[in-house]
């Protein structure tokens, strides 16, 4: 299991992104790579930094990890405190 969203760095996920050849939507979605992210605020994300989500990691642009990182949403200590979006 990959470590939970909140916090992480553009450095963090530059670096759990490498040099891989997939998507990096999948990687977001992907729980071996980042912890309880889902696929409507993997979309959000891609929305808020103006990204297609089928970018991949390793032709994306070098400022895509720290945009994510930048609108990683804060952490909930419960669904129920309000939306991801603004």
């Amino acid at each position: 299991m990959g470590p939970e969203p909140y916090g992480l760095t553009g450095l963090t996920l530059a670096e759990l992104f490498g040099a891989s050849t997939r998507r990096v939507k999948d990687l977001l979605l992907d729980p071996r790579v980042i912890a309880g992210v889902g696929n409507i605020a993997v979309r959000e994300l891609f929305w808020r930094v103006g990204m297609a989500p089928t970018a991949r990691a390793h032709t994306a642009p070098a400022q895509l990890p720290a945009a994510l990182a930048r609108q990683m949403p804060p952490h909930r200590a419960s669904p129920r405190e309000g939306p991801m979006a603004d």
